[in-house]
């Protein structure tokens, strides 16, 4: 159903504080989608604009452009002579014009006054002057009532509501939403300690932003000096049409702005490069076999040299990455802590500092069985179609220059994996069909192949990237936390790889600080004695303020008794009027009522959100901070307190419908029945010994385990995978770790 709307020009939306430069923009943005053949790619003029606001070139050289005239009443007699410079301007700085149209916010008058002109009569004499001028050219006005009709068809509905309705996501709206998902981060998001790490890159080729533009502009530079070389070779003769060819599509996308949505020919380019530098490559390699003479061999080096120059080029280009260029769909994957949230969060910061803008939405806040749209649009309280609210984001993108970027972390979290197994696919899709919006959504490995199945959105549907954590940059990270944590650094380097985690290293230094540490005690590896590291800091903490007794353990029994509630009804989240209740028993003499749960939302052991029953029917619940608090919590509460024996494990983990729909609780379960039981994983679920979900979790609970607890059992374990080559590329990265440790 169209968007009703009454359409009142004087009520253009606003562009650089200007209704002029808005009207300017938004016929720039009808003329972008209108419908013309033989079209190739659109400009938009800057200022001054030299009578032409932008234009469509036509295969033929010619160009269809457009002028913009804000003028909301009958005209006075310098606005028709503003017009008429306009037009003569336009002839004179575009002699290849085929046709010229004049959009104004009013419409002609023909009414008849003794001894004057109408409206329509003035312009008809104009139009028949200018035709005289250029008699090639058809000149048109787009009238009120034209771009009216033209804002009624369903498919501008998007346009009709950025520009004419309640002027929503203003580029405060988008500050602030982005703020509030940041700060509903909490500790995930640390500004201050930020370390760059390779992902980075991916998300600076998907803006096609600033540092996209110099990028290209050096590769292309260094193709373009390559292929002069070669031209002027004497032996390179029978390639220069090669050379014609890249230099060519070089042109092609000199004349593409870098910054906007246009495709960039880079698989043409791709294809010239690799052509022109194997033939180069070619002739090197048959002037070595004539003859093998000294100065043979000096010309056939310096011309194999200009092939490897280009295939240098060609391989830059040619990173997977890259396809974001023209495709801005980029899924990214990681281990709990790694780091994804924290990557996102400062990816729409940056952006925010160049003028462009994102939305950043929280896994965590998808919070009913709802389609992601509906949730969405509810979160930005906006009331319409999914479809008019993607037109109407694309309408303000398109206002910037820039894409907007929309990020989804954590999909995993919340509802997310009965959301997103039978949405994700329309989802994609669905933006898309929408060349001013890109899409990132991060996910926990562990829950990939539940929601991301490969086979349906493996890397030829998508662009996937891995984020590892600090990487190299490990010793760095540790350098820069404990100095802002006023830890010592101890005189030997620290090498245990734990410390690539983010979240591991954050914690650490969370549990030093509230312990009054400075120098790193003994005993302290694995995520269990880090995670206890932390409560045990918390527990000072609310002791030094509260001034209870040493015996009395309040964190540690309000986390188990909400693990023990969630447990028994299979939910992830507690809400608020339960948590207050049951934790105002543990300790009442020193907390007053609701004062221990708020002290452990301050302190970071648990956030706090909205949770809808139905649209209509929510209610406020906590939930932890950190998903791995949870499913160690869960796994010790499985181990301990329900003491389940290998069978009821066997028979809980059956009545999952699928075992990576719980990857998180199953690598805590890796990580505790060997330092609990001395029994691995695998041994405990005999029928699930084979299954990657299982594989997938002893690997990746390596890196969290206490080294004591990993011996050749598991390296003879892994062999029977790799042998038989069905570990997936995770696998095998993590098959890195298990060579380090064993050695």
């Amino acid at each position: 159903m169209a968007f009703m709307l009454n359409i009142d020009f004087n009520n253009i939306r606003f562009i650089n504080g200007s209704a002029n430069d808005g009207f300017e923009e938004f016929v720039c943005q009808l003329a972008r989608r209108e419908k013309i053949s033989c079209t190739k790619t659109f400009v938009r003029k800057g200022k001054p604009d030299g009578g032409v606001e932008c234009y469509w070139p036509l295969e033929d050289g010619s160009i269809v452009a457009w002028q913009a005239k804000y003028f909301c009443k009958a005209f006075d007699d310098s606005q028709y002579q503003q017009i008429d410079r306009s037009v003569k301007e336009a002839l004179n700085s575009h002699t290849n014009l085929r046709r010229y149209v004049i959009a104004v916010p009013t419409d002609p008058s023909d009414t008849h006054v003794a001894g004057r002109m109408s409206m329509k009569e003035r312009i008809d004499g104009y139009v028949e002057r200018w035709s005289k001028i250029n008699p090639h050219v058809a000149f048109d006005f787009w009238w009120a009532s034209d771009l009216i009709e033209r804002l009624q068809k369903s498919s501008n509905q998007g346009l009709l509501r950025f520009w004419f309705g309640k002027h929503e996501f203003t580029d405060e709206d988008l500050i602030q939403f982005n703020a509030g998902s940041i700060k509903d981060l909490g500790k995930r998001y640390t500004p201050k300690l930020n370390i760059e790490v390779e992902p980075v890159q991916y998300f600076e080729v998907l803006s096609r932003g600033n540092s996209l533009s110099r990028f290209l502009d050096k590769e292309l530079k260094t193709a373009e000096e390559t292929c002069g070389k070669i031209a002027k070779n004497k032996h390179c003769h029978n390639v220069l049409d090669s050379v014609e060819k890249v230099r060519k599509v070089i042109n092609q996308i000199k004349e593409v702005n870098i910054t906007g949505t246009d495709r960039i020919a880079l698989d043409v380019l791709l294809t010239a490069l690799i052509s022109l530098g194997e033939a180069v490559q070619d002739i090197a390699n048959s002037i070595v076999d004539k003859e093998k003479i000294t100065e043979e061999d000096r010309i056939s080096r310096d011309i194999y040299a200009l092939g490897i120059d280009i295939l240098n080029v060609y391989n830059d280009l040619n990173q997977n990455m890259m396809r974001l260029v023209n495709d801005p769909i980029l899924i990214l994957e990681g281990d709990a802590g790694v780091g994804k949230s924290h990557l996102m969060a400062d990816a729409v910061q940056r952006r925010e500092k160049e003028k462009q803008f994102s939305l950043l939405f929280l896994g965590q806040k998808f919070i009913t069985d709802e389609e992601p749209f509906t949730q969405m649009m509810r979160m930005l309280n906006f009331n319409g179609s999914s479809e008019e609210l993607l037109d109407t984001l694309e309408a303000k993108a398109e206002t910037t220059g820039h894409r907007i970027i929309i990020f989804m972390d954590a999909i995993n979290e919340g509802h997310g994996l009965a959301i997103w197994q039978s949405n994700i696919r329309s989802f994609i899709d669905r933006i898309r069909q929408h060349p001013w919006l890109g899409l990132v959504l991060s996910i926990r490995t562990s829950y990939t192949p539940a929601i991301l199945p490969w086979g349906e959105l493996g890397n030829d549907y998508c662009v996937w990237a891995r984020h590892y954590g600090f990487g190299t940059n490990t010793q760095k990270a540790v350098q820069l936390y404990f100095k802002e944590y006023d830890i010592l650094y101890p005189s030997v380097p620290l090498l245990n790889p734990e410390f690539k985690n983010p979240l591991f290293l954050h914690l650490f230094c969370e549990g030093m600080k509230n312990n009054g540490y400075r120098k790193i005690p003994d005993g302290v590896k694995g995520i269990a004695s880090v995670m206890n590291l932390f409560f045990d800091g918390i527990e000072k903490s609310l002791r030094r303020a509260k001034h209870y007794s040493p015996l009395i353990k309040c964190v540690d029994k309000a986390v188990r008794k909400y693990i023990e509630y969630t447990a028994e009804k299979g939910r992830h989240e507690m809400p608020i009027d339960t948590a207050i209740e049951i934790f105002s028993d543990i300790y009442p003499r020193v907390f007053t009522e609701g004062e221990l749960l708020d002290c452990l939302i301050s302190e970071g052991v648990f956030s706090k959100n909205i949770f809808y029953k139905t649209v209509d029917n929510y209610e406020e619940c906590i939930y932890f901070t950190y998903e791995r608090f949870e499913n160690m919590l869960q796994a010790e509460y499985l181990i301990d307190k329900l003491q389940l024996d290998d069978k009821t494990l066997e028979e809980y983990i059956q009545s999952i419908k699928s075992p990576y729909m719980i990857g998180g609780l199953l690598e805590s379960l890796a990580i505790l029945l060997p330092e609990r039981q001395g029994i691995e994983l695998y041994d405990s679920l005999p029928k699930f010994h084979s299954h990657k979900a299982v594989v997938n979790a002893v690997l990746s609970s390596l890196i969290w385990r206490e080294e004591k607890t990993i011996d050749l059992h598991l390296d003879s374990y892994f062999n029977e995978f790799i042998e038989d080559n069905q570990l997936n590329s995770t696998c095998k990265c993590n098959r890195i770790l298990i060579n380090n440790l064993f050695k």
